[in-house]
């Protein structure tokens, strides 16, 4: 009964071990090691300080997937949280850590590094990285610098598929950060002031790139431009055939002399045309649901210039009405600002190209 009690216990046991996440098991080393620092060095009060150098990389796939880069990320934030340490960026040492570069390699393998002269860091922190089956083994080191003492030295076996599904998840969102570049097209689109006077667009797109700048994960700005390749036409139904046959009454003609028309003239063609170009920005937030696929709630700031064309076709002639003439109003404005909310899904089908769905209300 007893045989059987302890089996259960290892079992139970192996398994718990084995569900952790490797933070868990980062974060134990540390405590690991804060806690051995503690009872073998008798100091002050004073936290001592330690720096992280580069972990080395000992085998093809932790080279291909620059595991220790990523454990000596992680290892960086638990130490920057230490009540025990002081950790040292290494961004702040690179002159006096040149010193020592050549020495670098000889602490990871267990050799005794050349002394260097830091003053203002106490410990420098090292580590290796091997394999052993489906993991990936981590081997730490603790070195007081003044006396090339290990005063830490401990090893722990990580999750390959763990780690590496971390790292892709990195490599696929880096790029997402940053600057880039937006090309939008749209060709189902409602403009309502048209559409009460039953005029319906034809499908025409409407085009705009932006420079893009996403800072940090939840903001994005920009700065671009708006506007028609082509200009967008009109007609009763939205189709090409209607636009060539659009008919207006006669009575509807606002800005024209209609008195002097022959009376049987009751309906004349017509065709309405539609240019526009803007200039702005753009700022919005933006919700990371899943790795791939993004959120925005953003809003754009456009000023420019719009045309309206109005082309009335075979219209008597002012002088003489049973000549049949073509007459066009041109209507710009050269000040026109909008304020255009919008939401959008956006989907990173790879690392640098994204698919855009928006809902975009003009205001």
């Amino acid at each position: 009964m007893k045989k059987i009690l302890a089996f259960l216990m290892l079992y139970i046991t192996a398994g718990f071990v084995f569900s952790q996440s490797y933070d868990e098991v980062l974060r134990k080393l540390v405590n690991a090691m804060s806690l051995q620092y503690k009872n073998k060095v008798q100091e002050d009060f004073i936290k001592p300080t330690v720096s992280i150098v580069p972990f080395t990389n000992n085998t093809d796939e932790a080279r291909k997937y620059n595991i220790g880069n990523l454990l000596r990320d992680k290892l960086t934030k638990l130490l920057s949280l230490s009540t025990v340490f002081v950790l040292v960026e290494r961004d702040n040492l690179d002159k006096q850590l040149a010193e020592i570069e050549l020495s670098l390699s000889g602490i990871t393998e267990g050799k005794t590094p050349v002394k260097p002269a830091i003053l203002d860091v106490q410990y420098l922190f090292a580590g290796s990285i091997t394999e052993a089956g489906e993991s990936f083994v981590l081997t730490v080191r603790l070195i007081q610098v003044t006396t090339s003492a290990i005063i830490f030295s401990d090893s722990v076996e990580l999750s390959k598929a763990e780690l590496i599904a971390e790292y892709e998840t990195i490599r696929r969102n880096i790029s997402q950060y940053g600057l880039g570049l937006e090309e939008s097209t749209c060709v189902i689109y409602l403009l309502s002031e048209h559409e009460k006077k039953n005029e319906k667009a034809l499908p025409q797109p409407l085009n705009s790139f932006f420079i893009i700048y996403r800072p940090i994960s939840w903001i994005v700005v920009g700065l671009g431009m708006e506007f028609s390749f082509v200009p967008i036409r009109f007609s009763q139904d939205g189709s090409d055939a209607m636009f060539e046959n659009f008919l207006v009454p006669v009575s509807s003609i606002k800005n024209m002399d209609t008195s002097l028309w022959p009376s049987d003239v009751t309906a004349i063609k017509y065709k309405k045309e539609f240019n526009y170009t803007l200039f702005g920005g753009m700022a919005g937030v933006t919700l990371m649901i899943m790795p791939e696929l993004f959120f925005n709630i953003s809003s754009y700031l456009t000023v420019g210039d719009v045309t309206i064309t109005d082309i009335y076709l075979d219209i008597p002639h002012p002088d003489n009405s049973s000549v049949l003439t073509t007459f066009s109003v041109i209507q710009k404005s050269d000040d026109l600002f909008i304020v255009s909310p919008y939401v959008r899904l956006q989907w990173f089908f790879s690392k640098r190209i994204s698919l855009n769905i928006n809902y975009l209300y003009r205001i």
